[in-house]
């Protein structure tokens, strides 16, 4: 606990580290960040309340996550009539009313590989309320930074992909886990980073940067339920006032 306490969370971590990490530091800490999910996979566990607050960062810049508590085995139900999280890494289908799965885990990542390569956090901007997951559930992602190349764009949206299934990073094997393969397309980018085949530009998006954040946005674990119910609401009129069904 000692070892994890100087530099807390992935977000505190961020914040004071902002000016000085390099691309490659991060996209090796990105890398670090997936090895601990795959080791959690590969237990036949969900995570489920995946977010940089749940990620600690040791003195050594050692990330580990945190905070298994609502955990589950990948064969075990949850409870569907309860709902936690931070909505801007609860994946879609979740927010619809479907269960967690390790495929949601890995659009939470999809979020973390976000904030750590654009250091804000996702839709800060923005109130949480039901008008957000209303949009989250009509594809709404965050604004990817303009000097991120294209490999990493791809794996990022990839991995917060509207359909679970397509965040998927092999056919099928037994012995390995989605994350160990997107762990390895991580490893295989800071190899062409560290040979010149990839680069980023160095200029930051100052209109990621810049972003006002909303003093609602709210980046701590709550129940979801209410303002689900009144999102999907709002979907169905939505989709109503175009003749349509939601599927």
């Amino acid at each position: 606990v000692i070892e994890f306490a100087q530099n807390r969370d992935l977000h505190y971590f961020l914040n004071k580290n902002a000016n000085t990490l390099s691309w490659l530091e991060k996209l090796k800490l990105l890398h670090k960040i997936s090895r601990g999910l795959t080791f959690v996979h590969l237990h036949q566990i969900i995570h489920r309340d995946l977010h940089s607050g749940n990620i600690l960062i040791s003195e050594r810049d050692k990330p580990a996550i945190a905070d298994l508590g609502i955990s589950k085995p990948v064969n075990e139900s949850s409870d569907k009539n309860s709902i936690y999280g931070v909505i801007p890494y609860v994946p879609p289908e979740v927010l619809k009313g479907g269960k967690f799965t390790q495929n949601s885990d890995i659009y939470s990542f999809g979020m973390i590989i976000w904030e750590v390569i654009s250091g804000c956090r996702p839709f800060s901007d923005r109130k949480h309320d039901e008008y957000l997951i209303l949009d989250i559930l009509n594809g709404l992602r965050p604004k990817i930074p303009i000097n991120i190349p294209k490999d990493l764009i791809e794996l990022m949206e990839k991995c917060w992909h509207q359909d679970p299934e397509k965040r998927r990073f092999m056919t099928f094997n037994n012995n390995l886990t989605h994350m160990h393969f997107l762990g390895n397309k991580l490893k295989e980018l800071i190899r062409k980073v560290e040979i010149g085949e990839v680069k980023f530009l160095e200029n930051k998006d100052t209109n990621i940067l810049s972003t006002k954040i909303n003093d609602q946005a709210i980046y701590s674990r709550r129940p979801l339920n209410l303002l689900i119910s009144k999102a999907l609401t709002l979907q169905s009129i939505e989709l109503s006032s175009r003749g349509k069904k939601i599927v």
